[in-house]
């Protein structure tokens, strides 16, 4: 192969140079990508952090509820202990007043058996 000439290095340094300059668009088009990326990514960042402060917020207010749950079903769970106390209560009069009431059945049929007694006279009057 022969030597290069000035005229052939010429060629090829102009051709290099308009690759440069191809190469030097190339990154500025990269840089401008890279920056409006940078935006966007800071823009996520935002929202992220927002969404992070919300969560937060509703988990305190889940907490919130939990602990006014709590006490409402202490709360609840007294009423019924009060309730069952009192059914109980009511239970054992019940079955005090079932006994005398069976003791009156017992009585009114006995008095049943019994014959009629005669009919008091009047008093006289004065």
């Amino acid at each position: 192969m022969p030597d290069p000439t000035i005229k052939d290095v010429l060629e090829a340094v102009r051709a290099l140079g308009g690759e440069v300059a191809e190469v030097r668009r190339d990154v500025g088009e990269i840089r401008r990508d890279v920056k409006a990326l940078d935006g966007r990514v800071a823009t996520v960042d935002r929202k992220v952090e927002t969404v992070d402060r919300k969560v937060e917020t509703v988990d305190r207010k889940v907490e919130t509820l939990d602990r006014k749950v709590e006490t409402l079903d202490a709360k609840v769970e007294a009423g019924f202990a009060r309730v069952d106390k009192s059914i109980a209560a009511l239970g054992a009069d019940i079955d005090t007043h079932m006994v005398v009431h069976k003791k009156l059945e017992k009585q009114v049929e006995t008095l049943k058996a019994k014959p009629a007694r005669p009919a008091a006279r009047m008093p006289r009057r004065r």
